[in-house]
C-alpha cells in the first residue's frame, strides 16, 4: 500500500489519523502538473480503515488521484484504529466537530499536497452531508468538486424516543453498533448542536450555496438502500438544480440494487458489482472536473 500516515489536531484537540494515498501509475509521477487529490470522509459509526474504503483509496492512487481517508476525531475509534475503545470521545461528539474536522483535513491537504484547484471532497452516509457544508464554507473556488454516497440530506433524524427524552433530560443515551454488539453513548449535546446551529448545518442550504458556485457535484445512492432512502439523494439533487446557473453541473448517478454500502461489509472480502459501479462514476467524475480545470 503506498500512502503516508498523518495526525493532526481535531475538535477538542483530539487526534485526526488519516492517509494520503500517493498516485502510484508512472503518468502521473512524471507529470509536472500536481495530480488532483479526494478527500473522503467516513460516515456515522465508520472509520477510514472501515471495509472498502482502504482499497477504494488505492484504486484512486493506481487512477492518479491521490487520495487522503481520515478519523474523525470524536468518531470512538481508538489509537488501534479499528476498535471502538475511545467511546468517551463519540459520546462528546457533535456535527459541528465533524465539519471542523473536514476543515482541517483540506487545510493540511493543500499544505501538504497538491494543486490546490483540484480537491475534491466525498462523504458517505452522515459524511456527505458534512462534506456539503464543508465545501458551502470553504471559499468560492475552494473545491472542485463534491461526491456524496449514500448521503443523508437532513442532519435531523428520527432518533428513538428514549434517544430524545434522555437528550431533554440532559443525559446521554446508547445506539446500538448491530457489528460490534457496543451500546455506544450519544450525549445531549448533539441534539444542542444542531438546534442551537440549525442555519448553518442545514444541508438543503448547503447544496443550494454550492450550486450557486457552479461546484461540481456528483450524487451516488443505491436504489435499495434501507438506512438513507434514496429519495434523499433525489432532494439533493433537486435543490442543486433549483439553485444552479448550470444543472449539468450536477450528476445523481442511482446504482440498481445498491444497499447503503453498495453490498460491502467490514472486514472488506471483494468489490460487489455495485460497489464497482459507484467507484467507477466516482472517478469519471473526478478526472473530467479535474481535466477541465488543470493548468493550462
Amino acid at each position: 500500500m503506498s500512502s503516508v500516515q498523518f495526525r493532526l489536531s481535531g475538535s477538542d484537540d483530539e487526534p485526526i489519523r488519516g492517509h494520503l494515498h500517493v498516485p502510484t501509475d508512472p503518468e502521473a509521477a512524471s507529470s509536472k502538473v500536481a495530480p488532483p487529490v479526494v478527500v473522503f470522509v467516513h460516515g456515522f459509526k465508520g472509520f477510514q480503515d472501515w471495509g472498502p474504503w482502504p482499497a477504494m483509496c488505492e484504486r484512486f492512487a493506481a487512477a492518479g488521484i491521490a487520495a487522503v481517508r481520515f478519523d474523525l476525531s470524536h468518531n470512538g475509534v481508538g489509537a488501534d484504529g479499528v476498535d471502538f475503545s475511545a467511546l468517551d470521545r463519540f459520546e462528546r461528539n457533535t456535527i459541528s466537530k465533524e465539519i471542523h474536522d473536514v476543515g482541517v483535513v483540506i487545510t493540511a491537504t493543500r499544505e501538504l499536497h497538491v494543486d490546490p484547484d483540484r480537491i475534491f471532497l466525498a462523504g458517505h452516509s452522515r459524511g456527505g452531508g458534512d462534506v456539503l457544508v464543508a465545501a458551502s464554507e470553504q471559499p468560492a473556488r475552494g473545491v472542485a468538486g463534491i461526491v456524496t454516497w449514500s448521503s443523508i440530506s437532513s442532519f435531523h433524524r428520527h432518533w428513538p424516543e428514549e434517544m430524545t427524552t434522555a437528550w431533554k433530560e440532559g443525559r446521554s443515551a446508547s445506539i446500538l453498533n448491530a457489528r460490534t454488539q457496543q451500546a455506544m453513548p450519544m450525549g445531549p449535546q448533539m441534539d444542542t448542536d444542531l438546534q442551537e446551529h440549525r442555519q448553518r448545518l442545514d444541508i438543503e442550504q448547503a447544496v443550494r450555496t454550492v450550486a450557486g458556485r457552479g461546484t461540481p457535484l456528483l450524487i451516488v445512492h443505491g436504489t435499495q438502500d434501507d438506512a438513507v432512502p434514496v429519495e434523499e439523494a433525489r432532494h439533493i439533487h433537486r435543490w442543486y438544480r433549483e439553485s444552479a446557473f448550470d444543472a449539468s453541473r450536477v450528476v445523481l448517478s442511482e446504482i440498481e440494487g445498491g444497499n447503503h454500502t453498495f453490498g460491502a461489509a467490514h472486514p472488506f472480502t471483494d468489490w460487489t458489482p455495485q460497489l464497482e459501479e459507484a467507484y467507477a462514476a466516482t472517478e469519471k467524475f473526478i478526472k473530467i472536473v479535474a481535466r477541465a480545470s488543470e493548468p493550462r
